[in-house]
């Protein structure tokens, strides 16, 4: 018999498959998941931070920096992010702050955008994408009222440090920036300004309206507010009070709210949400203790 197998060349081969030797199965490869699909994409075009991994969905948070037109970090930069992400991902569920939805704008009359405005209006004129707004319409007015009034104080502010301290160039600016800052908030607020002088719109009734309701929440008294905008010294202690209700609402509320809105309306499947970097870590937080699911962070630059 071995001469017949040296005859066919096999007098040599101890180890044939099926007489002496188990068959050695090859090992069967790992299934990428769809988690890391996206983990390899994002980095592929992102610098990206994995917040929590090993989950079924996943929520990538994009950070914005409400830059305007900025080339580098403005609202048309965040529109190609979002739409690099779609377009590679496939993700085009998208919560966006700055909008608290069309119920609100049918209630309201008018559509109220705040935070990056023109790259919400962007995300929603682009049908490519399916909208989720994170606002709650309360919450919006009350925060949108609360910087009008801290605004306006910090006008007042730099206008005092140049009439009383030798103010500089630096300090104008910053003087004009605030009062611009102010009536243009007025202004998308449907709030008629029949001037810009600041101590006429002190005294018109809408603005007073809100003047009021932000100092009972601030707790501070009215006639304290009149001496910051009249007194050379003003006293600071009533622009912190005001800062500390705008905080507190801007941010605080707001990220805790844009959580709960984007895991109340993301039915199925992965999202995108797009936030000011400051809500970052708080609307993380509360994810984390909301839902399982996969968080991604794209920080600004």
């Amino acid at each position: 018999m071995k001469g017949v197998l040296a005859a066919i060349g096999l007098g040599a081969v101890k180890n044939v498959p099926g007489c002496n030797d188990e068959i050695k199965s090859k090992p069967e490869e790992k299934r990428e998941t769809t988690f890391e699909k996206i983990v390899k994409i994002l980095k592929k075009n992102f610098k990206i931070n994995i917040l929590r991994s090993g989950r079924a969905r996943t929520i990538i948070i994009v950070e914005d920096q409400h830059m305007g037109d900025d080339p580098v970090q403005g609202w048309e930069a965040d529109y190609n992010k979002v739409n690099t992400i779609r377009q590679t991902t496939g993700i085009n569920t998208i919560g966006l702050e700055g909008w608290a939805g069309h119920a609100a704008d049918q209630m309201r009359g008018y559509v109220l955008l705040n935070g990056e405005r023109q790259f919400v209006a962007k995300v929603l004129s682009d049908n490519n994408f399916i909208p989720i707004p994170l606002e709650e319409m309360t919450l919006q007015e009350e925060t949108l009222k609360n910087i009008i009034i801290w605004t306006f104080l910090s006008y007042f502010k730099y206008r005092h440090i140049v009439m009383h301290n030798n103010g500089n160039d630096r300090d104008r600016k910053f003087a004009r920036t605030y009062l611009n800052a102010c009536t243009g908030l007025c202004e998308r607020f449907r709030i008629t300004l029949t001037t810009h002088v600041p101590e006429k719109i002190l005294r018109m009734p809408a603005f007073r309206e809100i003047l009021t309701s932000v100092c009972r929440r601030a707790n501070v008294n009215l006639t304290n507010l009149t001496n910051f905008v009249n007194d050379p010294l003003p006293n600071e202690e009533v622009l912190i009070k005001i800062r500390r209700v705008r905080d507190d609402y801007e941010v605080d509320r707001r990220s805790k709210v844009f959580a709960q809105r984007i895991k109340s309306d993301l039915k199925k499947g992965d999202g995108i949400m797009v936030v000011g970097k400051e809500h970052t870590t708080i609307v993380a937080a509360h994810l984390k203790s909301m839902t399982d699911w996969n968080i991604i962070v794209i920080p600004t630059r």
